[in-house]
């Protein structure tokens, strides 16, 4: 609503100085004078126009480094929160910023959860979650259970 009216407006303002400042408005011969004021116009419009979108880059979430004995299992998982499929990958990596798995890629479709399990390892460890989409487009996190199914004893949100 503001932009609408700030654009006549600085027109308008533009107009009252190019004519006040003397400038002459002379057509070629067979033209219309009013193809300098409309260039010009064209000019200011471009000027004040939004810069077009640019693409959001990569988002990375990282939760915080747990530690775990090698009998838990440790789950990397990736909620799709949008309206469209997005592309994640998930690593879980180590304290010295290893990988500790190959990382797992997924197509991740909207409402659906997906991630990475580990067992038998031993040690600190976090979970990475990159992907081409709003940050509030996913929630992820890292947790720790004693057994598949079982409760969960540490829980840690990437963010």
């Amino acid at each position: 609503m503001i932009r609408s009216r700030i654009v006549p407006a600085a027109i308008a303002v533009m107009l009252v100085i190019l004519v006040s400042s003397g400038v002459a408005l002379s057509a070629a011969p067979g033209g219309n004078p009013l193809d300098q004021v409309l260039a010009k116009l064209d000019q200011i419009i471009a000027v004040l126009a939004p810069p077009a979108a640019v693409p959001p880059g990569p988002v990375t979430l990282t939760t915080t480094m747990v530690s775990a004995t090698p009998d838990k299992l440790v789950n990397c998982l990736a909620t799709n929160l949008g309206t469209a499929v997005v592309p994640v990958e998930i690593k879980m990596v180590g304290l010295d910023g290893a990988l500790l798995l190959d990382p797992y890629p997924v197509d991740l479709a909207p409402g659906t959860t997906d991630g990475m399990v580990s067992i038998g390892v031993a040690g600190f460890r976090r979970c990475e979650f990159t992907f081409l989409a709003s940050a509030t487009s996913i929630r992820a996190s890292l947790f720790v259970t004693a057994d598949f199914g079982g409760d969960t004893s540490i829980s840690a949100e990437a963010r």
